[in-house]
């Protein structure tokens, strides 16, 4: 009776695979959000390491078991699991990934970067059928050291920068090879096959993710935007808490602190406000780049380029502001950049004239 009852559920289970695959893919994406916070978390960390190892294990014992005839008891009993537990493992680390990495970027700046880490997650969902090929797995791990290594080396030595990208970016090649190097060991035979085509793939990747990086698409972990806005007036309190007074957000927009539309009067001054929080030990200057949109060349022109120089220690981000006189009606942004150019975050709003100020709402940072 037993017995009939787990095949009825093994079957079900098989008819329904992709519906249950898509549900574990959004249940994992919620799961992360949740849990997954900051690059310098112990939490986070646990569980980034845990399912890093989890798809480098899973990824050599299936391949290992088709290799070599292995008769342990416990290999035998998990080793239908093996494709399922990979497929867990790398849905895992690139939700995870993508969770961290959009809030320490603009999506619109970032959105390549993001859109592989999220075609990659979804691809995880449905391919789980050709984990047998080795290449396509190894590479796909190495995209998940390069990005962890990406995200925790600036964190461990309390810098970041150029120099500190490079760095993890060796960091995890010399991972990946030393995961190679296993794989010559442990699967001779199937290693003599790709062998080739792996490394290949490897230095591919190796260099296209430093492309992304100087070409200022790879978002700039550990920064991150917590707050900001665009307001009509700004002052710095006893206290060190600044109070601002701009419009009331649209209502179809809860989760901005300020109106995409400012209503200027002329000679108005407008404030940009931001808070970044980096979870390292660092003083490190960040800008805000004023710019304005030119309706004849159909393109962004940069005005002013503002330093603000911040500290770590504040959960809910270091603030700073800038402020402008000399602006007129169009488009307008700000974006909040660190030196290299990366954009931590986008403030976006248009400038219409008006005669007379609207109401405002005045709020405490």
């Amino acid at each position: 009776m037993l017995k009939h009852k787990v095949k009825r559920i093994k079957e079900k289970i098989t008819q329904h695979e992709r519906i249950l695959l898509f549900l574990s893919l959004i249940f994992g994406f919620i799961v992360d959000s949740l849990t997954l916070n900051r690059a310098d978390q112990v939490l986070d960390n646990i569980i980034l390491i845990s399912q890093l190892s989890l798809a480098g294990g899973t990824l050599l014992l299936t391949f290992l078991k088709k290799e070599k005839e292995i008769k342990s008891f416990i290999f035998l009993k998990i080793q239908p699991l093996l494709p399922y537990m990979m497929q867990y493992a790398f849905g895992g680390l690139f939700s995870g990934f993508l969770v961290l990495y959009i809030r320490s970027g603009a999506l619109i700046t970032s959105f390549p970067f993001l859109l592989t880490l999220l075609v990659l997650l979804i691809s995880n969902e449905f391919i789980h059928e050709k984990y047998p090929f080795l290449t396509l797995q190894t590479t796909i791990l190495f995209i998940a050291v390069l990005s962890y290594s990406n995200m925790i080396t600036p964190v461990i030595l309390n810098q970041t920068g150029t120099f500190i990208f490079i760095l993890s970016t060796l960091i995890a090649l010399l991972i990946i090879s030393l995961f190679v190097l296993l794989l010559t060991k442990v699967l001779p035979k199937t290693f003599s096959r790709s062998k080739d085509l792996l490394k290949g793939s490897i230095i591919i990747t190796f260099l296209v993710f430093h492309f992304l990086y100087f070409t200022n698409i790879i978002p700039p972990i550990p920064l991150s935007l917590k707050d900001g806005g665009i307001f009509h007036s700004l002052t710095k309190l006893p206290n060190g808490d600044f109070q601002v007074q701009g419009e009331k957000h649209e209502w179809y927009r809860p989760f901005k602190d300020y109106n995409n539309t400012f209503h200027w009067t002329s000679g108005e001054t407008i404030y940009a406000f931001s808070a970044v929080f980096t979870p390292i030990e660092v003083r490190e200057k960040i800008y805000h780049q004023w710019s304005y949109f030119d309706e004849k060349a159909l393109r962004w022109i940069d005005s002013d380029r503002i330093p603000i120089t911040i500290y770590s220690g504040r959960d809910s981000g270091f603030r700073g502001y800038s402020q402008k006189s000399a602006v007129f009606t169009g488009k307008w942004r700000v974006d909040i950049e660190n030196e290299k150019g990366q954009v931590i975050g986008r403030l976006r709003f248009d400038i219409v004239k008006s005669s007379q100020k609207p109401s405002l709402v005045a709020r405490v940072y």
